[in-house]
């Protein structure tokens, strides 16, 4: 539609057109009324209150469009009321019989109430037939029928959004809501460096070609994230104000579910967790969680008949919705100590099928499958690990013989056999492997989506190991080698050692990838000049809990298990490797160990820093300075920051057992002291608003249990760090009764 046909259209609610084809098209229309009016015979005989005057055809006034002495309203061949068909569509029409103009178009039946048979009271005779007046209404009519066509091509677009029409007042818009060029510049440069991005294919189309008609709501929380997540970020003063004008939005049409308001709702409660204050977006959260039930996404569309007929593009819009709130729901179980009351099962919506532009090609093997659904799968089998384990058990032997750890061993294999092998990378000796840790870091140009995929699913993946065998671990550190529980039943030996060894393993991966994707950006060589890594886990903020779960198991394993666990090796045999001998544990292996946690510490203090707004630019540790201590309360301003305190006081006591092994002084076993200090550090997490106004409108900062995949079971750091969440007296108190 060219913009002066479209101005024309809605000039009812818009001010008067001033373009020159605008006024010279009302123009002629004008004079074509008048001169129909004119025309008409002298003679004709009306009453003296039905003589009109013809007006002038204003943009300001619809009803004045087609005349008040045109032929369409004065024909004897016309009604005096419009059809039924155009009165309940509420559109114009020609009133002419036997079938109005819009219903021949439409091919429908066109019916006229009984009383709009009958000529207008005002006319007592049709006018006298002339040619005249036949031309000038032939040359009337086709400019009606491209009024007609002008709404038609209005109503598209209308139909094209799911916002519908509340009422015909003209509210003026909250000039907060409305678009402009420099909302649409901020998605377009977050979307040409990130074009990858989860959230530039949320809605599986382009959003930057449908900007300007989609809903408030959804194209300002697309700008709060693009504005948050772009290098180098913009002002936090103008990602917050994206922010509280999407709240604005959203507030006026949450209690109205649709697709889109569903998909706003997803990206705020995204943006709130970017932010490292989770707990503001919480009640964003839940009403997506309700809205997701109320448009029943947890029915697949094939099996949803009520929903009429869908483009397989707009079913795999609801199926990535619902894969993509699955996900989300998984995670916010997990990382809540508290039980969330959620219910969403598998199995009744197919895979989302993978969404990719176009000007980014997929890599050589790539699933058809979305990740977020293979990601999903292992969520799902951690979150009934972390339910498991959120009730610490009665004994030790209870942890040894757990019936429920065969269960969830074979749930993870299960969930494993649905992946496809290549994203889930892992230490093998096959070198021809797709899957192969070493092959793939091997080299650094590797396709950025084919990064993204493996590393998340890959990180996920051993993540869930770790967290599987963790109590399993901890025996490694509190049974001494004569305890009667190993003695007596060498299985249990076995259990404990198949444990460690699947968790070092595990646990190396993860910080070994880590590493890679460090030095990858650090030497320039991942496509982005050395942003990808900062701009990864900007995105994925939430998925650096996989790496803290990782340190804890190699802070551990290096500082609390027993050395009659290790395997005992030469010097003369010693043979090095990317992840060296799981069961090995020498002077070097705790070395390379050390060195990949402070690179995951840098990590994390790099992404506090940025959900916080505080730098864009990495910092970074020097790799002497020593690593402990943290803030008096043990607390931080984001959800990033409980992780950096713990792991600062694990880098500290990982570096001071080295020194007393190299010293010669490592006489005492390294648990007979732990969680000694007076002065216990309890680590929780500081929770704030982001705006005033928030949604949710936190009156004074408190501190709520942190978000991780399991906290510390009950195990103290060196130096008195306690771990906030309801089961850790629980599990303190099961470790105590092995003393």
């Amino acid at each position: 539609m060219e913009e002066n046909e479209w101005d024309a259209l809605i000039g009812a609610s818009h001010p008067p057109l001033n373009s020159t084809a605008d006024r010279g098209f009302l123009d002629q229309l004008n004079a074509l009324s008048g001169a129909v009016a004119a025309s008409r015979s002298p003679s004709s005989t009306t009453t003296p209150s039905s003589t009109t005057t013809p007006q002038p055809i204003s943009s300001s006034n619809n009803s004045q469009r087609y005349g008040s002495g045109s032929p369409a309203s004065n024909s004897a061949s016309t009604a005096s009321l419009p059809c039924e068909d155009c009165r309940n569509l509420r559109k114009r029409c020609d009133k002419i019989l036997p079938s109005c103009t819009r219903c021949v178009k439409r091919k429908v039946v066109c019916q006229y109430r009984p009383n709009a048979m009958q000529p207008p009271q005002s006319q007592t005779r049709a006018p006298t037939a002339d040619p005249a007046n036949s031309a000038l209404a032939d040359q009337f009519r086709a400019m009606n029928e491209r009024l007609s066509a002008m709404e038609d091509r209005n109503q598209e677009i209308i139909d094209s959004t799911s916002k519908p029409i509340q009422s015909s007042s003209r509210e003026v818009e909250d000039i907060d809501l409305m678009p402009t060029i420099g909302d649409w510049v901020v998605l377009y440069q977050f979307l040409s460096t990130r074009r990858y991005s989860a959230f530039a294919i949320l809605g599986g189309r382009n959003i930057l070609e449908s900007f300007f008609s989609e809903p408030p709501a959804l194209r300002l929380t697309f700008c709060a994230i693009g504005a948050h997540l772009q290098v180098p970020r913009l002002p936090q003063l103008v990602c917050l104000s994206f922010y509280s004008r999407a709240q604005k939005a959203l507030l006026k049409q949450m209690n109205t579910p649709s697709l889109k308001t569903f998909q706003a709702l997803m990206l705020i409660s995204a943006f709130t967790l970017a932010n490292g204050q989770p707990m503001v977006g919480k009640p964003f959260f839940f009403q997506t969680v309700r809205m997701a039930l109320q448009l029943r996404l947890n029915i697949d569309p094939d099996d949803s008949p009520w929903l009429g007929i869908l483009t397989e593009q707009e079913k795999e819009e609801r199926r990535l919705g619902y894969w993509v709130i699955f996900h989300s729901v998984r995670l916010i179980q997990i990382f809540v100590s508290k039980p969330i009351p959620i219910n969403l099962t598998l199995g009744k919506v197919k895979p989302s099928l993978r969404v990719s532009p176009p000007s980014q090609p997929l890599y050589p093997n790539a699933s058809e499958v979305a990740p977020v659904y293979f990601i999903a799968l292992i969520l799902d089998a951690l979150y009934s690990i972390t339910k498991q384990y959120s009730q610490a058990p009665s004994s030790i032997a209870e942890v040894l013989d757990s019936p429920s750890l065969p269960i969830l061993r074979q749930n993870l294999a299960a969930v494993q056999s649905q992946i496809p092998k290549n994203l889930i990378l892992v230490h093998s000796f096959e070198t021809t492997a797709s899957n192969n840790l070493s092959v793939f870091t091997s080299s650094f140009l590797k396709h950025s989506i084919e990064v993204v995929d493996t590393v998340l699913i890959t990180l996920c993946f051993h993540a869930a190991v770790c967290v599987l065998h963790r109590p399993l671990l901890y025996l490694s550190g509190y049974l001494p080698l004569d305890s009667p529980l190993l003695l007596n039943n060498p299985q249990n030996f076995t259990k404990v050692l198949t444990a460690l060894d699947a968790s070092v393993v595990s646990a190396r991966t993860i910080a070994h990838l880590l590493s890679w994707l460090s030095q990858r950006s650090t030497l320039k060589l991942d496509g982005e000049g050395g942003l990808f890594f900062h701009s990864f886990w900007r995105e994925y903020a939430s998925h650096s809990m996989c790496l803290f779960e990782a340190v804890v198991v190699l802070w551990f394993v290096t500082c609390r298990t027993k050395r009659f666990w290790w395997r005992q090796i030469p010097p003369e045999s010693y043979t090095f490797s990317i992840l060296g001998e799981s069961l090995r544990m020498e002077i070097e292996d705790r070395k390379m160990i050390r060195s990949q946690v402070l690179d995951i510490c840098r990590c994390l203090q790099d992404l506090e820093n940025m959900v916080s707004g505080k730098s864009d630019v990495a910092g970074s540790l020097s790799g002497g300075e020593k690593s402990g201590g943290g803030s008096e309360s043990g607390s931080g301003g984001n959800m990033i920051s409980p992780l950096v305190v713990c792991v600062k006081a694990m880098l500290q006591e990982m570096e001071d057992v080295e020194q007393e092994i190299v010293s010669g002084t490592l006489a005492r076993s390294v648990t007979d002291d732990a969680g000694m200090s007076l002065d216990n550090i309890t680590i929780g997490m500081k929770v704030m608003s982001l705006v005033e106004g928030d949604e949710v409108e936190v009156a004074a900062p408190y501190v709520d249990d942190p978000w991780v995949l399991l906290g510390l079971l009950g195990v103290e750091v060196k130096g008195g760090f306690r771990w906030m969440a309801q089961y850790e007296e629980a599990y303190r108190a099961l470790w105590g009764t092995i003393n």
